[in-house]
């Protein structure tokens, strides 16, 4: 029966492909009245509302960590997975050839999959998501398991680590982005951009402002510690189990030891230094990032202290100006003070007068008002 109805819904989510693949592929999600749009958890909305296949995928993420429901998560995802697979090869699911139509719509899906978030990627990202984002931890915790019992990892799904990780997804840009900024010189539909944020790419991922809060379809993805560990923990997962995408993975890991972002860096710094440089596959590559960053940071110094040493020169000389300004001042405040008392005593300045007899120091007030009260006495 488990295999009986994976394959129903497999099935399901192929049918209800365009539909599903606009509202994933740019992250509008259509919210009609009744049904699954106005009951369903955000899961379910994901998923595409008003879907067969939304509803399943919803009571899979809620029933999850049981043992049945990962089981019938692993398989739905497989049946998906071979039946948007024969569609890309141009081949139907009972195992006969589609006519030249057929072939070439399928040849025109393959060379934009990449660009896309199809049936497989789409169903994968749903439970993903719902799992990431539960506030049960050790629902939470399958998140690892699901992505390691997968098929397959589609690029959305390493755009969901980086996310989650405060990485930018990187995902690609929409079609519609591109002919927009090149100045509109294709018409373009207008149905295909109705409802779609403006701020997400192709895979249906937005950010926030200021880059540090993102989503996927419309739903915001947590920024929790307890989904970063998560995020961090199926990242050295995936390196070691998961060849295929280990070079993207351990890209996401060293990206996050040098993250601006404490936590994050504290966290993937001790990943990348206790669990994954005593790899030998991976330690040259880690050590080159490290030699890399450290040269990096070497020259970020040394131009740091030129420019520090730059501005103590400036201090010292405007030290230097001022107290030149202020001798000078004082010289002023002598010459002066020398030109009232020859003239109180009857006499003509000379240069030099403020300095007093030769060999003797000048009289100051302080001086001259002793003086006077000794002759007083």
């Amino acid at each position: 029966l488990a295999r009986l109805a994976s394959a129903a819904v497999a099935a399901a989510a192929s049918r209800e492909g365009p539909a599903a693949v606009g509202a994933m592929g740019g992250a509008a999600l259509h919210h009609g009245t009744g049904g699954v749009a106005e009951t369903a958890s955000s899961a379910a909305l994901i998923a595409g509302a008003q879907t067969p296949s939304a509803g399943v995928l919803e009571y899979l993420v809620s029933a999850m960590p049981d043992r049945g429901a990962a089981l019938a998560a692993t398989r739905l995802l497989g049946a998906v997975f071979v039946n948007q697979t024969l569609g890309l090869m141009g081949t139907t699911s009972d195992g006969g050839e589609e006519d030249a139509e057929d072939k070439a719509s399928a040849k025109d899906k393959a060379s934009k999959a990449s660009h896309r978030v199809g049936p497989y990627a789409r169903t994968l990202m749903t439970l993903a998501v719902g799992l990431i984002d539960s506030q049960t931890p050790a629902r939470r915790e399958h998140f690892t398991r699901l992505l390691l019992d997968a098929p397959a990892i589609p690029p959305p799904a390493i755009a969901l680590l980086r996310a989650t990780c405060a990485l930018p997804p990187q995902g690609p840009e929409r079609e519609i982005d591109a002919v927009k900024r090149e100045g509109d010189a294709m018409d373009v539909d207008a149905d295909v951009d109705a409802g779609v944020d403006a701020d997400v790419d192709a895979w249906g991922f937005g950010a926030s402002a200021d880059g540090e809060t993102f989503s996927w379809a419309g739903a915001p993805l947590p920024k929790s510690p307890e989904s970063l560990s998560v995020a961090l923990e199926t990242v050295r997962s995936l390196i070691e189990h998961r060849p295929v995408v280990r070079a993207q993975c351990l890209e996401i890991a060293l990206e996050c030891a040098v993250s601006p972002n404490e936590d994050v860096r504290t966290r993937a710094v001790r990943l990348v230094s206790q669990r994954l440089h005593g790899v030998k596959t991976l330690a040259a590559g880690i050590e080159a990032f490290a030699l890399h960053h450290l040269d990096e940071a070497s020259a970020e110094g040394k131009r740091a202290l030129a420019s520090a040493s730059r501005l103590a020169e400036k201090a010292s000389e405007s030290l230097s100006r001022a107290k030149e300004k202020k001798a000078k001042a004082e010289k002023e405040r002598a010459i002066e003070a020398a030109k009232l008392k020859a003239e109180a005593e009857g006499r003509t300045y000379k240069p030099g007068d403020e300095d007093g007899p030769a060999g003797t120091k000048s009289v100051t007030e302080e001086d001259a008002r002793k003086k006077e009260e000794e002759e007083a006495a």
